[in-house]
């Protein structure tokens, strides 16, 4: 599967092989009740990735974006009707978002410790900013884990230290983005940035991760995994090339209605209503274009439902 995922770049090819000889690994989320050793990668269990990962010898530039973009078309979570729900945390969804989350705290960690011993940077003028701050305390420790494989102390604030003590000398600072406000330093990590692509809440969840570049005072890294951070980054490129200037397209009265509309801030309990209904209609009109419902199968009562919806949505459109 892999194989196949890399081939589809052409700058990993070299005539009708790969460019590069692939690496692999098959992980569990507990060590196999056996020894497994079938001659093709090894075996590993979650805590051994980052570390895997870590290890593995450095790509050609030319290289690198090729495979990562590969990787994440391999270990992207697949729509939720082929797969178990992510909220179990034994499903193939979480484990995938576990790793993926493992691999950017690996990245994060290696980074940081050039920072402090190469590019002279203390600890403490460093800020680790989560955009999420009801799961703070949860995503925290993966960090804390990540650098002290590197010998680096680090604290969550407010919960490892005083609220009030935000930095404390020869510990990198992690805050949930509220601890954040306020704060500056000059280097800052604006971590899991693919949660500002979500578009749920998405006016809240991109001023999150604007104010966490924010706080930077010399220089800001902006990370993330999946498919959202796709866009994010295609984003930040854009700005780049723009000599990091922001274009807007001032909205007219009516759109500017229709997009507060779409982008309220809304509770979570409607977050996961709108997800069931979205993977609910997803399945429907993907088994109407395979051919394994037809239109006439609904009850008439639907039909009219759906077909005064679709009007009510052309009129909105026009």
């Amino acid at each position: 599967m892999l194989e196949s995922h890399l081939g589809r770049h052409e700058s990993l090819r070299k005539g009708r092989h790969l460019a590069v000889a692939p690496n692999t690994g098959t992980v569990f989320p507990s060590p196999p009740a056996e020894s497994r050793n079938d001659g093709d990668g090894f075996y590993a269990d979650l805590e051994s990735v980052s570390d895997w990962v870590e290890n593995l010898p450095p790509l050609e530039p030319s290289l690198e974006k090729a495979v990562q973009a590969a990787l994440q078309r391999v270990t992207t979570i697949k729509p939720a009707k082929r797969r178990a729900s992510v909220e179990k945390t034994s499903s193939r969804g979480a484990l995938l978002k576990e790793i993926e989350s493992g691999i950017e705290d690996a990245w994060v960690a290696s980074q940081i410790a050039t920072n402090v011993t190469e590019d002279e940077l203390e600890p403490d003028d460093i800020l680790v900013v989560l955009p999420d701050s009801y799961r703070a305390k949860s995503r925290a420790p993966g960090l804390i884990k990540a650098l002290s494989r590197h010998n680096l102390e680090a604290h969550l604030v407010g919960v490892n230290s005083s609220v009030d003590e935000v930095f404390r000398p020869g510990s990198i600072a992690i805050a949930h983005i509220y601890r954040a406000k306020g704060n500056e330093a000059p280097m800052v990590y604006a971590v899991d940035a693919q949660r500002a692509a979500h578009g749920f809440n998405a006016v809240t969840r991109r001023n999150t991760l604007f104010t966490a570049t924010t706080r930077s005072r010399a220089w800001v890294r902006v990370t993330g995994w999946g498919e959202n951070m796709d866009a994010i980054e295609a984003e930040v490129r854009a700005v780049i090339a723009n000599d990091f200037k922001l274009g807007f397209t001032i909205p007219t009265a009516a759109e500017l209605m229709t997009l507060r509309h779409i982008h309220r801030d809304r509770p979570p309990e409607d977050e996961a209503s709108v997800k069931r209904a979205t993977e609910g209609l997803s399945a429907f009109l993907e088994a109407l274009d395979q051919g394994e419902v037809d239109w006439l199968d609904l009850p008439p009562n639907l039909r009219t439902r759906l077909q005064r919806l679709r009007g009510e949505s052309s009129i909105d459109d026009s």
